[in-house]
């Protein structure tokens, strides 16, 4: 689990633009919301729409495991 920490960590150093449309792809793919991913998530739709813009260019570690489990991917898959 460290080593996805530190490479979360190292990402975050970068532009998230990739990142943002890797969350958004995997979320249309499933065909949904984001208010329905936010909700599977416990996260706020802001948190989401935030993160799929750019706007949240450091989401935390929890929101990002409860993203990939809800689109059923890795959180490598998300944050490489």
């Amino acid at each position: 689990m460290l080593f996805i920490y530190n490479f979360v960590n190292n990402m975050a150093k970068k532009p998230l633009q990739p990142f943002a449309k890797r969350i958004r792809a995997f979320r249309q793919e499933k065909h949904m919301s984001q208010a329905e991913l936010a909700n599977r998530a416990e996260v706020s739709n802001i948190t989401i729409s935030k993160i799929e813009s750019g706007d949240n260019d450091n989401p935390t570690l929890r929101t990002l495991r409860n993203i990939a489990q809800v689109l059923k991917v890795s959180l490598i898959e998300i944050v490489k």
